[in-house]
């Protein structure tokens, strides 16, 4: 059995949505959904503009200490599907100049849901996804009044987008490497921006997935360089002692070989 962890790790900025000279606040959500259920998004804000990179580990979600752009470890089973979403979103020319913090997880959840919902079929064409994440924001808009205005228009809206449809046993098969992870790189854009803003967004992210073993204490001692070593230590442990949660009596022996740690 494995769990995998999900990170969000760079976004290069080919082009950026907003005016020359201005650059995106982009809204950026990210989640998974295994066998239909979702785990996330989760979401943050930043600055980017035209050619730059964005390294996530150098921009940590706020509010959250050290809370790193990922999710997971998730225990994923080999026929299970994996679903792994992303939405960026520039919302740079608000009516109060700013985002308030319900208002970006307004934006987050409700894009990164259009997106991961998108049918299988249409996954891989990110012109559906995005068309999605854009219908999104036309309903977000009448809940945010005027940010993604179209009367007059403005150079909010969808950067880019994008759903990765994966199988567990896809997962087990990418890591199974020294390393236990691998990398996936999605390139997505939107044309559908005002003739008077920049050139239509494009930008490509890279998410990493890492898998984590279960390792066995029981397996651990029964292992023929191990066991030997401590066979008379196994057998002392079979003094009782009252167990913390459960108001019973057990061994450590029988602890040890009960647990399992990730």
């Amino acid at each position: 059995m494995a769990k995998f962890r999900f990170r969000l790790e760079s976004m290069h900025v080919t082009f950026q949505r907003n005016r020359s000279g201005q650059q995106d606040f982009d809204v950026v959500a990210f989640g998974i959904r295994v066998a239909g259920q979702s785990i996330g998004p989760i979401s943050g804000t930043l600055l980017a503009g035209s050619g730059d990179t964005i390294q996530f580990a150098d921009h940590l979600r706020p509010r959250l200490p050290l809370a790193h752009w990922e999710v997971g470890p998730t225990e994923i089973g080999p026929d299970e599907s994996v679903d792994i979403a992303y939405t960026v979103t520039n919302a740079a020319q608000t009516p109060e100049g700013h985002l308030t913090s319900q208002e970006v997880g307004t934006i987050a959840f409700g894009t990164w849901t259009a997106a991961v919902a998108v049918a299988a079929v249409a996954t891989g064409g990110t012109a559906a996804i995005a068309a999605a994440v854009v219908a999104a924001l036309a309903a977000i808009g009448g809940v945010i009044v005027g940010i993604f205005s179209k009367d007059p228009p403005n150079c909010n809206g969808a950067v880019g987008a994008d759903k990765i449809p994966l199988r567990g046993s896809d997962l087990l098969e990418r890591t199974n490497g020294p390393e236990n992870t691998f990398s996936l790189t999605s390139n997505s854009g939107n044309p559908d921006i005002p003739s008077d803003c920049g050139h239509p967004s494009e930008i490509t992210v890279t998410i990493s997935v890492t898998r984590f073993l279960f390792y066995s204490l029981r397996g651990f001692f029964n292992e023929k360089s191990i066991g030997p070593a401590f066979r008379g230590l196994r057998t002392s442990f079979q003094a009782s002692f009252p167990t913390l949660f459960e108001g019973k009596t057990t061994s450590v022996r029988n602890v040890i070989e009960s647990w399992e740690l990730l």
